[in-house]
């Protein structure tokens, strides 16, 4: 009998248990990918939608972002326009235009280009072509800076922090790239973006192109596209300049 538990014993160590660990580390493997790619589109989700809020903010309509558990995604809510939160806009552009006054007069020019563009934008419906766009613009912005930030070391405080940002920023921008692209080549992707959440043309592309009388949505694909390319290259080329000066910040690694 002893023998014969020592045979199975060793039959299950040789064979049984290499075998359960073969096929455990691939399954497991899926599974864990499966859940850093939901975890991480769900952090995408969360920036577009914290940037369609903030852009609203910014225009006048208090708005709160949120995730869609009925079809998926996120979905941002605005209420009536508020004057008083849009003249606030407005005098904290003029602040901050004072501000740069003070530094220099290049710096003053670009802030005051850019509060002159903010004010008509707000004066014209073209502010909400610049909502719908900010979801996917803030999503691409926020991924280029966590590639940034993991290239210039401003991630050392815990193991590990650094390739966690590299790997969220990537996947941010080229979740943006995918979803571009297939808008672009994809006709059968193209009626189910045109018909999601259970309407029509309520894509941010869909209402920008419409708001723009686009054909379709391809041309501010093409934009948004040209974009993640972009911010995908910029981190990378101040990662090069820093690289290069003669005496590196501090904090560069």
């Amino acid at each position: 009998m002893c023998c014969v538990l020592s045979g199975v014993q060793k039959l299950i160590s040789v064979t049984l248990i290499p075998a359960f660990f073969l096929v455990l580390t691939p399954v497991g493997t899926v599974l864990l990918l499966s859940i850093l790619v939901n975890g991480f589109s769900l952090i995408d989700t969360m920036f577009h939608e914290i940037g369609h809020t903030i852009f609203a903010w910014a225009f006048g309509y208090p708005s709160l972002p949120s995730f869609d558990l009925q079809h998926g995604g996120g979905m941002s809510y605005y209420f009536k326009r508020q004057w008083m939160i849009q003249i606030t806009g407005f005098a904290g552009a003029a602040y901050l235009c004072y501000l740069a006054h003070q530094r220099s007069n290049l710096l003053f020019g670009i802030m005051l280009t850019i509060s002159v563009a903010y004010f008509l934008s707000a004066m014209t419906e073209f502010h909400q072509a610049i909502i719908d766009f900010m979801g996917h613009g803030f999503s691409i912005l926020t991924g280029s800076f966590f590639i940034l930030r993991s290239l210039m070391g401003w991630t050392e405080k815990r193991r590990g922090e650094k390739w966690i940002s590299a790997f969220l920023g990537y996947f941010i921008i080229f979740v943006n790239i995918k979803l571009i692209w297939k808008l672009i080549f994809d006709i059968d992707y193209q009626e189910e973006y045109w018909n999601q959440k259970g309407s029509h043309g309520f894509g941010d592309f869909s209402k920008i192109a419409d708001y723009f009388w686009f054909k379709n949505e391809e041309p501010v694909a093409w934009f948004c596209l040209a974009l993640c390319v972009l911010f995908l290259i910029l981190p990378h080329a101040a990662y090069w300049h820093f690289k290069n000066l003669p005496d590196r910040p501090a904090s560069y690694h």
